[in-house]
């Protein structure tokens, strides 16, 4: 071989291993930038937890309670209400969602040969976000029906796979927080349930007790059997009687003075039959106030039972119920 062919051969070569060396370094960039596209990180923050894909970046916020989301390639719609008109974006999009009442999913997009036959899978992903608002407004006792979604196409399988485990996670926080607010709900119904029974007892305990309303007559006849139920017990009918009459045909106060300083009194559910001898005779505002001595009066503890009466009857009644009142009882002396 001259040295002229052994040059030619040299060259040769060195032109076929700079070949294969920059063939060689494409293929290893294009597998390192296909790794690029597929790499996947999942984040511990202060503030919760972050996934980080390219195109895509997914937080959880603990203390907020919402999941904001990050995309190149978006498709959300918004509706306020049932009725509501809905809003829709798509492209770059940032959406904060609330993590209660958030769904999460991912699915493989197949595809369905033209001559048939079984759908053939096209090596990527969907991922869609769904949120509504029923739990949390039934905690706080208002309308739901807003709704919310998020959905993001063209996801390589590789990288929906990663998401899923990372979704898996915040879905367990999500359960956990509608869990412990289904336990708030179900508490405060109880509450609402025992306060409306205890409200309804009441009610019923008041219509029970409300005053039943009589004609004159019939309040009348009441007052008059009671009076003289006292009579029969007394042993002695008053010549000087005075007595209130209330709307349920019960009596208010009522005085029954015999001419022998015997009297029945009555007021404030009490009633006295006895003698006046020791009573004491007090004017007071609008009404007379008589105490009378019991049959626990002692000199040791003279303390005297009270009764008002004449409560809405004329000054000069009074006066004049008080004159008569003295006088009997200065004569018992």
């Amino acid at each position: 071989m001259t040295g002229v062919e052994s040059v030619g051969t040299m060259q040769v070569i060195w032109w076929a291993l700079i070949a294969a060396l920059v063939i060689g370094g494409g293929i290893y960039a294009y597998m390192e930038y296909h790794a690029y596209l597929l790499r996947t990180s999942v984040t511990t923050l202060p503030t919760g937890v972050r996934f980080t894909a390219q195109g895509l970046v997914v937080e959880s916020h603990t203390a907020s309670r919402d999941v904001v989301v990050q995309t190149q390639r978006g498709s959300y719609t918004h509706q306020k209400a049932p009725a509501a008109q809905e809003d829709s974006q798509s492209g770059s999009l940032t959406v904060t969602f609330a993590a209660v009442g958030l769904k999460i999913s991912t699915s493989r997009v197949v595809v369905k040969p033209d001559g048939g036959g079984p759908p053939v899978e096209t090596g990527f992903s969907s991922i869609t976000f769904q949120s509504s608002d029923d739990l949390t407004c039934r905690a706080e006792g208002r309308t739901p029906g807003e709704t919310s979604s998020l959905r993001i196409e063209h996801i390589p399988n590789a990288i929906a796979h990663d998401f899923d485990s990372y979704a898996n996670r915040v879905l367990l926080w999500v359960d956990k927080l509608e869990h412990n607010l289904r336990l708030d709900v179900e508490k405060r119904r109880k509450e609402e349930e025992e306060r409306e029974r205890a409200q309804a007892q009441a009610a019923a305990k008041a219509k029970k007790n409300a005053p039943v309303a009589l004609t004159d007559a019939e309040r009348e006849a009441k007052a008059a059997a009671q009076i003289e139920a006292w009579r029969e017990k007394a042993n002695f009918k008053g010549t000087s009687t005075e007595v209130s009459i209330a709307a349920n045909g019960d009596i208010a106060w009522f005085i029954d003075l015999h001419p022998t300083g015997r009297a029945t009194l009555h007021s404030n559910k009490r009633t006295f039959h006895g003698s006046l001898q020791g009573a004491k005779v007090t004017a007071l505002t609008g009404e007379l106030e008589i105490g009378v001595r019991d049959d626990y009066w002692t000199e040791d503890d003279p303390q005297l039972l009270k009764f008002r009466i004449l409560a809405g009857s004329t000054p000069e009644n009074r006066l004049a119920w008080k004159e008569r009142l003295e006088i009997l009882i200065r004569g018992l002396h």
